[in-house]
């Protein structure tokens, strides 16, 4: 089924006031609001497979933000409208230029086209085709946006009600490039709630064409272990060669293939997974996590991948109290888990001009907290712990929040409820911290602004610590 997207469109009626000849009748009337219904389609697989790709991780969208480019060609071929931008705000499109709209013309030989994304390169495109000529996909498609960019989508729209109050375009918009996925996997488990997770490999290269855009950080990897690179359609054919290594025994696999042709709207899927079916277990405080998200148990026998570390440790297993996926800026569509740094550092809290964080004691809103101190970082004020947490490094690659400073409750949950569990997973990891028997802060506040609050190992109280003292931090992150 595909995913469709309903968006209004306010635009203007207007006469034609100027081009007409012999017994060309142009319509003029009032404003009226013209509604637009936009199906944006998901590519399908080039092999006629029943996966398709929103299956595998992807679908057509809009965000906030996003702007689309609209025509209007007379029959003739006159642009009347040309290359119009339109920003979505969410919930419907707005023009760029309240100036600057499309126009609704009464009138039969008008033909309305859109593509996505919007680019003032396209001015005079005369037609669909125009445009897909001027595009090129970017080369470095590693951010999300800069892939999103590379997909370009065009379509036609079809007036209905024309005579009435509320004419109605209705546009469909169809993917005009290819795309190369390779998704590599190695052992699999599924939760009792569904969730599956892979145990760590370390892809080393893929090679398209020539290119590796695994070396050159130029894929996107929409989860983990999956990687895309948007193609420009035709007969050239692409040869793909995949190196990597998995399992405790770090043993290297290599796969090399020929994608004959690409076409439009088409994915090719390069599925290299081992045949095992997913074994049923359920997450658990003192698993490792990996750089990618891939997440190994922590029953298992260790193993390190140097192009793929563990930086975390899993401390807590569903989501924590208060917290919502609608708090992670689109980041996750899910809440799994928590995981903790494998490292610690001495860091003062902060300024104590300004309390920053209206907070409670027994939540995990630490993102929340993080995002208000970042907005006094970047108003000049000085908070260490929160920087810490932030720059930590390994930077995440996978589906995540990213690095940031805990709450209390965060706090409490590997310093106080499971510091043992955790300690014999660090032991595991080299160069890692186990937790100390000493004082955590968390970015929750006291009602005094002078202090933030914080807790001590094998001590159930919950302690206010002055914010120009330095105490222990380790940063989290939220998959």
């Amino acid at each position: 089924m595909k995913k469709r997207t309903y968006i209004t469109l306010f635009l203007w009626a207007a006469a034609l006031l100027s081009g007409c000849t012999g017994d060309e009748e142009i319509v003029g009337g009032q404003s009226s609001l013209l509604t637009v219904a936009v199906t944006a389609a998901d590519f399908s697989s080039d092999e006629g497979m029943a996966t398709r790709t929103t299956d595998i991780g992807y679908s057509t969208t809009f965000a906030a933000g996003d702007r689309i480019g609209i025509f209007a060609v007379a029959d003739d071929g006159i642009i009347l409208d040309n290359n119009i931008p339109y920003t979505y705000s969410g919930t419907q499109w707005n023009p760029v230029d309240t100036d600057n709209t499309i126009h609704h013309y009464n009138y039969a030989g008008v033909t309305y086209y859109a593509y996505y994304p919007y680019s003032a390169s396209m001015d005079d495109a005369s037609g669909e085709q125009a445009i897909i000529d001027k595009f090129t996909p970017k080369q470095d498609q590693s951010d999300k946006a800069d892939y999103t960019a590379s997909d370009l989508m065009t379509g036609t729209g079809e007036v209905a009600d024309a005579d009435t109050d509320s004419p109605k375009l209705t546009l469909t918009l169809k993917h005009k490039m290819s795309v190369i996925v390779v998704d590599i996997k190695s052992n699999s488990y599924v939760t009792t709630g569904g969730y599956e997770y892979f145990e760590p490999i370390a892809c080393n290269s893929i090679d398209i064409g020539g290119t590796d855009i695994l070396q050159n950080n130029l894929a996107f990897v929409s989860s983990v272990g999956v990687y895309r690179y948007i193609v420009p359609p035709g007969s050239t054919p692409y040869s793909v060669s995949v190196s990597y290594n998995a399992g405790e025994i770090n043993k290297e696999y290599s796969y090399s293939t020929t994608v004959k042709q690409t076409s439009a709207g088409k994915y090719h899927l390069i599925k290299l997974h081992r045949e095992e079916a997913a074994t049923q277990r359920d997450l658990k405080v003192g698993d490792f996590y990996y750089q990618d998200g891939s997440i190994l148990p922590g029953d298992s026998t260790f193993y390190n991948l140097a192009s793929n570390p563990c930086i975390g440790i899993v401390f807590k297993v569903g989501a924590g109290s208060q917290d919502r996926v609608s708090d992670y800026e689109g980041k996750i569509s899910a809440i799994h888990g928590y995981a903790l740094a494998l490292n610690q550092s001495s860091q003062k809290w902060g300024d104590a001009s300004q309390k920053w964080t209206n907070t409670s004691w027994f939540e995990y809103q630490g993102y929340q907290y993080t995002k208000a101190l970042r907005l006094g970082i970047v108003g000049g004020y000085s908070f260490p712990a929160c920087s810490y947490c932030i720059n930590y490094t390994p930077v995440p690659t996978g589906v995540s929040s990213g690095w940031y400073f805990p709450s209390l409750q965060q706090v409490a949950d590997f310093v106080v409820s499971n510091p043992s569990i955790l300690d014999v997973s660090l032991g595991k990891v080299a160069g890692s911290t186990l937790i100390s028997n000493t004082n955590y802060i968390s970015s929750s506040t006291d009602s005094n602004i002078s202090n933030c609050l914080g807790r001590k190992r094998g001590n159930t109280g919950v302690y206010a610590y002055n914010r120009n003292s330095a105490y222990l931090v380790r940063a989290t992150l939220t998959f």
